[in-house]
């Protein structure tokens, strides 16, 4: 600001992503966002973003319009309001490859391209499996752990095969049109990282350089004050987790009651409510991840009924298929 005139930028960081990258990958993400702000991304992302809703609004005004004067604009705007569209999605990607740059030069383009894709996996795997160990503990506790923050600290998981394919997986993903990002293939070969999801070797590169993070971000940039600022955010979590945290426990104590009824009985002979009773226990009981097989099995047997294709599909995207 200057003279009370201009603007304030933010970047705001969340304690998980201070907590499981590595200090030069989130100076790379600052990096990153700034460039957005200095090169103007922002408002420019913010006009496209209006333009798109209002030529879309009047594209419905015309559509539900008995006018027939209103019929050839209504047909214009049918066919221009995609093309603009695609182009500004086109606009959107390259200021993403532009801010990406800007990151790399700043700090590194390894740099840049890890904390891309430690991002996918951290999501799948560590912060989710972390987060998932958390929430079983429902089954024992009537009050939410003290230490969320805490423990994702010192949570560890292994690298498995898991972990390569969803690395594969994040990498065969091919930009399409309406995309506002590119994808996390070409933005890491654009980095200059190989980056071919089909070639073993590169796959095995980037997951040792990848690594492990043995001393994050929050220890490097908090140093001694760490345990303070966990021990505020670890309070302030319990107090904001403690109503949802009572619904589920009540949740899974009535999933235990009620698959109780279900036991040595054929679902063959289960009506389309009992089953869904049934299984919307065993979500309560188990999670999304365990009740996706018996979802499908439902979404199969009553393939006409939207509310068991919906949750099949919910916990079969729990399961990355």
């Amino acid at each position: 600001k200057f003279a009370g005139f201009g603007e304030q930028c933010y970047v705001v960081l969340g304690l998980p992503l201070l907590l499981t990258r590595r200090r030069d990958e989130v100076a790379a993400t600052i990096a990153h966002e700034l460039a957005h702000h200095s090169r103007s991304h922002v408002k420019a992302g913010n006009r496209s973003y209006r333009i798109h809703a209002m030529w879309f609004g009047v594209l419905d005004q015309l559509y539900k319009s008995d006018s027939a004067l209103d019929k050839p604009l209504y047909k214009f705007l049918k066919w221009y309001v995609p093309r603009l569209n695609a182009m500004s999605y086109v606009l959107r990607r390259q200021a993403e490859f532009e801010a990406d740059a800007l990151g790399a030069e700043f700090t590194s383009n390894e740099s840049m391209a890890l904390g891309l894709l430690r991002s996918r996996i951290d999501v799948k795997h560590r912060l989710g499996a972390y987060y998932e160990s958390v929430m079983h503990r429902v089954r024992e506790s009537d009050l939410p752990p003290e230490d969320f923050y805490s423990g994702l600290l010192t949570y560890r998981c292994e690298q498995s095969a898991d972990v390569r394919e969803t690395l594969r997986r994040s990498l065969i993903a091919d930009t399409v049109y309406e995309d506002s990002h590119p994808s996390r293939r070409e933005r890491i070969e654009a980095l200059g990282l190989p980056a071919d999801p089909n070639d073993p070797t590169a796959l095995q590169n980037i997951l040792e350089r990848l690594g492990t993070v043995e001393k994050s971000a929050a220890e490097e940039y908090f140093g001694e004050r760490l345990r303070k600022v966990l021990i505020q955010a670890d309070a302030k979590w319990n107090a904001n987790a403690r109503e949802s945290w009572k619904e589920n426990r009540a949740a899974f104590l009535e999933g235990v009651e009620s698959l109780k009824e279900f036991e040595g009985k054929d679902d063959a002979s289960l009506t389309s409510e009992e089953c869904k009773k049934k299984l919307k226990a065993l979500i309560s009981v188990e999670g999304k991840k365990a009740s996706a097989s018996l979802a499908r099995d439902y979404a199969v047997r009553f393939p006409s009924d939207s509310e068991f294709l919906f949750v099949a599909g919910h916990c079969l995207t729990k399961c990355d298929d």
